[in-house]
Protein backbone atom coordinates (compact mmCIF):
# COMPACT_ATOMS: atom_id res chain seq x y z
CA UNK A 1 0.00 0.00 0.00
CA UNK A 2 1.29 3.54 -0.97
CA UNK A 3 2.09 6.01 1.79
CA UNK A 4 -1.06 8.25 0.50
CA UNK A 5 -3.44 5.23 0.11
CA UNK A 6 -2.21 5.00 4.07
CA UNK A 7 -3.05 8.29 5.38
CA UNK A 8 -6.26 8.10 3.41
CA UNK A 9 -7.08 5.23 5.01
CA UNK A 10 -6.08 6.14 8.39
CA UNK A 11 -7.94 9.50 7.83
CA UNK A 12 -11.06 7.39 7.34
CA UNK A 13 -10.78 5.59 10.28
CA UNK A 14 -10.27 8.26 12.85
CA UNK A 15 -13.22 9.90 11.26
CA UNK A 16 -15.42 7.05 11.36
CA UNK A 17 -14.39 6.16 15.04
CA UNK A 18 -15.67 10.00 16.22
CA UNK A 19 -18.81 9.70 14.49
CA UNK A 20 -19.72 6.29 15.74
CA UNK A 21 -18.33 7.33 19.34
CA UNK A 22 -21.53 7.12 21.24
CA UNK A 23 -21.61 10.50 23.37
CA UNK A 24 -22.93 10.59 27.05
CA UNK A 25 -26.35 10.72 27.96
CA UNK A 26 -25.70 13.78 29.67
CA UNK A 27 -24.84 15.28 26.64
CA UNK A 28 -27.21 14.07 24.21
CA UNK A 29 -28.93 17.14 22.45
CA UNK A 30 -32.52 16.45 20.82
CA UNK A 31 -33.43 18.58 17.60
CA UNK A 32 -36.18 21.04 19.29
CA UNK A 33 -39.03 19.29 17.67
CA UNK A 34 -38.16 16.31 19.91
CA UNK A 35 -38.22 18.45 23.01
CA UNK A 36 -42.00 19.74 21.81
CA UNK A 37 -43.59 16.53 21.45
CA UNK A 38 -42.18 15.41 23.94
CA UNK A 39 -44.24 18.22 26.06
CA UNK A 40 -47.09 16.99 24.55
CA UNK A 41 -46.59 13.73 25.26
CA UNK A 42 -46.36 14.60 29.02
CA UNK A 43 -49.79 16.25 27.92
CA UNK A 44 -51.80 13.61 27.29
CA UNK A 45 -49.79 10.84 29.60
CA UNK A 46 -51.23 13.73 32.50
CA UNK A 47 -54.77 14.27 30.85
CA UNK A 48 -55.01 10.06 30.57
CA UNK A 49 -54.52 10.37 34.85
CA UNK A 50 -57.65 11.48 36.10
CA UNK A 51 -59.65 9.79 33.88
CA UNK A 52 -58.28 6.06 34.06
CA UNK A 53 -58.21 6.72 37.83
CA UNK A 54 -61.90 7.75 37.92
CA UNK A 55 -62.78 4.92 35.43
CA UNK A 56 -61.30 2.34 37.61
CA UNK A 57 -62.41 3.66 40.30
CA UNK A 58 -66.11 3.31 39.08
CA UNK A 59 -67.06 6.45 38.80
CA UNK A 60 -68.69 8.62 36.32
CA UNK A 61 -66.43 11.59 35.30
CA UNK A 62 -66.79 14.21 32.04
CA UNK A 63 -64.76 12.98 28.90
CA UNK A 64 -65.07 14.96 25.78
CA UNK A 65 -67.85 12.50 24.57
CA UNK A 66 -70.72 14.09 27.08
CA UNK A 67 -71.52 16.83 24.76
CA UNK A 68 -72.67 13.95 22.26
CA UNK A 69 -75.06 12.32 24.69
CA UNK A 70 -77.51 13.55 26.96
CA UNK A 71 -75.88 12.71 30.08
CA UNK A 72 -72.73 15.28 31.62
CA UNK A 73 -70.52 12.51 32.92
CA UNK A 74 -69.07 9.62 31.00
CA UNK A 75 -69.71 6.07 32.84
CA UNK A 76 -66.56 4.48 34.51
CA UNK A 77 -65.42 2.09 31.43
CA UNK A 78 -65.57 5.26 28.85
CA UNK A 79 -63.18 7.04 31.71
CA UNK A 80 -61.10 3.63 31.44
CA UNK A 81 -60.99 3.81 27.81
CA UNK A 82 -60.46 7.43 27.30
CA UNK A 83 -57.32 7.25 29.52
CA UNK A 84 -55.62 4.29 28.23
CA UNK A 85 -55.98 6.04 25.06
CA UNK A 86 -54.25 9.18 26.23
CA UNK A 87 -51.57 6.76 27.86
CA UNK A 88 -50.92 5.17 24.59
CA UNK A 89 -50.61 8.11 22.70
CA UNK A 90 -48.41 9.28 24.76
CA UNK A 91 -46.12 6.31 24.96
CA UNK A 92 -46.58 6.33 20.90
CA UNK A 93 -45.13 9.95 21.33
CA UNK A 94 -42.44 8.86 23.67
CA UNK A 95 -41.49 5.86 22.13
CA UNK A 96 -41.28 6.97 18.12
CA UNK A 97 -40.24 10.80 18.44
CA UNK A 98 -36.45 11.20 19.31
CA UNK A 99 -35.62 8.85 22.79
CA UNK A 100 -36.85 10.20 26.02
CA UNK A 101 -33.60 10.48 28.03
CA UNK A 102 -34.79 11.00 31.42
CA UNK A 103 -32.29 13.04 33.46
CA UNK A 104 -31.09 14.89 30.80
CA UNK A 105 -31.87 18.70 31.78
CA UNK A 106 -33.58 19.28 28.14
CA UNK A 107 -36.08 16.10 28.44
CA UNK A 108 -36.69 16.74 32.14
CA UNK A 109 -37.80 20.35 31.72
CA UNK A 110 -40.03 20.18 28.70
CA UNK A 111 -41.99 16.92 30.04
CA UNK A 112 -41.87 18.96 33.72
CA UNK A 113 -43.21 21.63 31.99
CA UNK A 114 -45.81 19.50 29.83
CA UNK A 115 -47.03 17.70 33.15
CA UNK A 116 -47.27 21.13 35.21
CA UNK A 117 -49.17 23.02 32.49
CA UNK A 118 -51.61 20.39 31.94
CA UNK A 119 -52.05 19.76 35.67
CA UNK A 120 -52.94 23.43 35.55
CA UNK A 121 -55.09 23.98 32.75
CA UNK A 122 -57.43 20.32 33.95
CA UNK A 123 -57.58 21.65 37.78
CA UNK A 124 -59.37 24.31 36.31
CA UNK A 125 -61.37 22.97 33.93
CA UNK A 126 -62.18 20.29 36.62
CA UNK A 127 -62.79 22.47 39.44
CA UNK A 128 -66.84 23.29 38.44
CA UNK A 129 -67.39 19.38 38.48
CA UNK A 130 -65.77 18.98 42.55
CA UNK A 131 -68.58 21.24 43.55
Amino acid sequence: MSFSKQTTALAFDEASSIYNRQTPTSEILLPWIAYIVHFIAAAFMTNGIPHFVAGVSGRPFRTPFVRMSSSSLSSPETNVIWGWLNFLIAFLLFANIGPLYIGTLGDTIFLAAGVLVTGVLLARIFAGDAG
